[in-house]
């Protein structure tokens, strides 16, 4: 419950994201109060859209919103609006890659805006473990914060050990920079491990939130298949 309440008011900008971290904003306190007076009708046009998605399901007329990748090794699903960038070059030494980019803002690409002339990319790829079955994402972890805060001397990163669906442990590492931001994840599995990254070039909060939902998708989705 704790949970939805929080997306509850996240939904009606009380609670905002800024930066991987949340905040309580109390002038939108009254947003609540907006939000009462008009349940009842976002409750009945939901219920109208649902209705209707229903009917086009039932004859096929909804397509899937999400392409799966797989060879016989691994797949992945990845949201259909992404596009593929092939080279012949990028499966070599063992190693498979694929590698889709996007523009989140493409009236802004066509008017030439400069904040969004690079696309936002998403790089998956696989191989052997070569940090050794050993090493554990733990020291892996250290590894990595002790690189960006003692060598780099860099402290805008966010370093994270999770679970994704499937059951694999994962290292997620966020990197901020003064206009980008980076996603990166490693997934390991004995002596296998997939490497997915993804990126962009602009200093939009809102692309950030995006983006990061698109790759932990791209990251829950991914499965050894054997």
């Amino acid at each position: 419950d704790a949970k939805k309440y929080i997306n509850y008011l996240y939904s009606l900008q009380i609670i905002k994201k800024y930066k991987g971290k949340y905040y309580y904003c109390e002038d939108a306190e009254s947003n609540i109060k907006i939000h009462y007076a008009y349940w009842k009708g976002a409750i009945a046009l939901a219920l109208t859209v649902i209705s209707i998605a229903c009917i086009f399901v039932s004859f096929g007329l909804i397509s899937q919103s999400k392409k799966k990748v797989y060879n016989n090794e691994v797949s992945f699903s990845i949201d259909n609006t992404w596009n593929e960038y092939k080279n012949k070059d990028d499966n070599t030494n063992g190693e498979e890659t694929w590698k889709y980019y996007k523009y989140m803002t493409a009236n802004d690409v066509l008017t030439g805006n400069e904040e969004h002339s690079y696309p936002e990319t998403i790089t998956v790829s696989y191989g052997d473990n070569s940090f050794g079955e050993n090493m554990k994402l733990n020291d892996l972890r250290e590894l990595f914060e002790s690189y960006f805060y003692e060598y780099m001397g860099f402290k805008n990163y966010q370093v994270e050990i999770l679970t994704t669906d499937n059951g694999y442990e994962t290292l997620e590492i966020i990197l901020g920079y003064e206009d980008a931001m980076v996603f990166n994840y490693y997934l390991l599995n004995g002596d296998k491990i997939a490497f997915i990254s993804a990126s962009t070039a602009s200093d939009d909060e809102n692309l950030y939130d995006s983006l990061e939902e698109y790759t932990r998708e791209v990251v829950n989705s991914f499965k050894w298949n054997k």
